[in-house]
């Protein structure tokens, strides 16, 4: 899904997924959202995204 950046911020990964930089890092601090952390940056994989994005799908809606 996002294969052309193999890691990003956590503001990168919010603009990517049109949310609040804050709801993300909400996220990373519940465990939802697994992060790497070099020093004090924290990186968000490319990989964890995609997983995170796949447990928030919903079922579609019903027609008619």
């Amino acid at each position: 899904m996002f294969d052309d950046l193999p890691l990003m911020t956590v503001p990168e990964a919010a603009r990517i997924l049109r949310v609040g930089r804050d709801f993300l890092y909400r996220e990373v601090r519940s465990g939802k959202l697994r992060v790497v952390r070099v020093g004090r940056k924290i990186l968000v994989p490319r990989r964890s995204l995609d997983e995170w994005v796949e447990s928030h799908m919903e079922a579609p809606w019903p027609v008619g």
